[in-house]
């Protein structure tokens, strides 16, 4: 504790005392549809996990619309009224996985279980299994170093957009 400088270190570090403390817990109504919640997913719990929000839909329209032009402008598209998508492909995500990391640790491949927070999970998977030759159905290898793990929320297999009328699109 002593060596962390930055401010969100600090915090990460007390955060995580007063979580493995239990200063900080669910009220018993929520804890238990947690629970509940979490025994749906067949996912291993005891893990690392790195996580991605795709960002789709209404947020990309406005919030990040600028994201959005400036990666198709990057490659090589002028007309922001006429894109390939309205959305970064999920293989742009993947580039953060460095290729040379198997290199450098001296492995031929590095495992990863990868959590991916998304409001559209059927085009996610579509592309992960466009990114590369699937091994499974949630299991890829990537850049030549990495097998990545996909898992979803337990409800992956739908859509769920609410407009700004509050109903279903």
């Amino acid at each position: 504790f002593s060596q962390l400088h930055s401010p969100r270190e600090i915090w990460d570090y007390a955060t995580a005392l007063m979580n493995k403390s239990g200063i900080l817990r669910f009220q018993p109504w929520v804890a238990r549809d947690v629970e509940m919640f979490v025994k749906t997913y067949d996912i291993p719990l005891n893990e690392e996990y790195d996580t991605i929000h795709v960002r789709r839909g209404d947020k990309l329209e406005e919030e990040a619309r600028d994201a959005v032009i400036n990666y198709w402008k990057s490659q090589g598209y002028t007309d922001e009224d006429n894109l390939p998508t309205n959305y970064i492909p999920f293989a742009k995500y993947l580039e953060r996985y460095d290729p040379n990391e198997c290199v450098a640790k001296g492995v031929d491949t590095i495992e990863r279980n990868v959590y991916v927070a998304t409001d559209d999970p059927i085009v996610v998977m579509k592309e992960i299994a466009d990114a590369s030759v699937p091994e499974s159905e949630n299991i890829i290898h990537s850049n030549g170093c990495h097998r990545l793990t996909f898992y979803f929320n337990p409800t992956q297999d739908t859509v769920f957009h609410i407009d700004e009328s509050g109903d279903d699109d």
